[in-house]
């Protein structure tokens, strides 16, 4: 194994959930909000890839390393 391998699913999982929540954040939330808020979109990153890459260890998406 590599050090720096992620499995498909963290991936299309982290871009769909910046894409919404760059979406939720720039157009839902009141101006006056402080730019610390968007810290929230790198935070749940590192969540998503720890929990699908250390906690989970499945790919949805590729699952024939699975069988090797």
């Amino acid at each position: 194994m590599r050090l720096f391998e992620t499995n498909k699913t963290t991936i299309i999982v982290s871009l769909l959930y910046v894409a919404i929540s760059y979406i939720i954040l720039r157009y839902l939330l009141p101006p006056g909000m402080p730019l610390t808020i968007y810290t929230i979109i790198p935070l749940g990153v590192v969540l998503i890839k720890i929990l699908f890459t250390h906690i989970l260890k499945y790919d949805y998406f590729n699952k024939k390393e699975e069988n090797q």
